[in-house]
């Protein structure tokens, strides 16, 4: 951690001021500063650490008991402290900060009504408010629902997604091969950023 001290400091975006005060405290992890032409030039940064894109392209059928969301291939390989081991996403030694998980299961309805329920599963247990639901009253009716999460996570922490539906063999997870020109749809992608801040 630094900490600088300027005294009549103005503070600009990209050449336009946005505060002009006699003195600002710099203080925290990711401050670096340096002199441009006489001025100082302060960076405030957080930095990504982990990236990874899943995907699922196999069918899932899913019901009224809460099923884990099945992964089976990495799309972008694993950059930094995330890894993924079957359908669970691990955060490695070194890895502590904030990851974003943003999950777009692809389904199709499967009962003239029902609903599907997705949520974010951490050390097992079920993520406070990470869920989202989708209610239908058609038959083969399509949806995507995302789900977009941001946890702090420390070495060790393992994540999952899970689903349920409110009637039995509800919904399904639907994978489409490629058919030219139209490229394979996954049935689930799950597109994951870690940030040290």
């Amino acid at each position: 951690m630094s900490t600088q001290i300027f005294t009549k400091t103005i503070v600009q975006d990209e050449g336009i001021t946005v505060l002009s005060n006699d003195i600002i405290n710099f203080t925290g992890t990711g401050v670096t500063v340096s002199s441009v032409g006489g001025a100082a030039k302060v960076n405030i940064t957080g930095s990504l650490i982990s990236a990874l894109t899943s995907s699922g392209n196999v069918d899932q059928t899913l019901t009224t008991t809460g099923s884990v969301i099945n992964f089976d291939m990495d799309d972008i390989a694993a950059y930094g402290f995330i890894s993924r081991t079957g359908n669970t996403f691990i955060v490695s030694t070194g890895g502590a900060g904030l990851y974003t998980f943003a999950l777009q299961p692809q389904f199709t309805n499967l009962s003239q009504i029902n609903t599907t329920t997705f949520w974010v599963l951490k050390n097992a247990v079920a993520v406070s408010n990470s869920g989202v639901k989708v209610s239908s009253t058609g038959l083969n009716d399509t949806a995507v629902s995302p789900l977009i999460v941001t946890l702090n996570l420390v070495s060790g922490d393992i994540i999952s997604f899970s689903a349920i539906t409110t009637v039995v063999n509800g919904s399904r997870l639907d994978f489409t091969a490629a058919s030219a020109p139209v490229p394979g749809v996954p049935a689930v992608i799950v597109d994951i950023k870690g940030w040290n801040i």
